[in-house]
């Protein structure tokens, strides 16, 4: 399926206008509807911003079928922790150890390796 209907679809589920998805996405709606109607299509950052606000995997939009990839509605918190993973990967090493120790604290139970 092309990159158009699939954007279409999951814009029409949600009931956006096309003006709407364009505000969101801080693009012209001339440039969404590009998109929708396969003129051209959207760069890979753009992609994953779609993904996020629609809570698809970005795999959605290279033919991976729902029963091939089962987790194609992400929760609130799948996203959530998809961001510190990449916001890791902007981190120093030490930064990365600081965030692991807070959370390895906060969360003491979670990491028992005695389970």
């Amino acid at each position: 399926m092309k990159i158009g209907k699939l954007l279409t679809e999951l814009r029409v589920k949600k009931h956006l206008t096309q003006q709407q998805m364009a505000d969101m996405l801080n693009i012209k709606r001339e440039r969404y509807s590009a998109w929708e109607n396969d003129i051209s299509s959207p760069r890979m950052g753009m992609l994953q911003q779609i993904a996020f606000l629609h809570k698809v995997p970005l795999d959605y939009f290279f033919g991976v079928k729902e029963e091939e990839n089962p987790a194609t509605i992400l929760e609130d918190d799948e996203i959530e922790i998809r961001a510190i993973q990449r916001a890791a990967k902007n981190m120093s090493p030490t930064d990365k150890k600081k965030m692991l120790n807070m959370i390895k604290a906060a969360f003491e139970e979670a990491f028992n390796e005695d389970d």
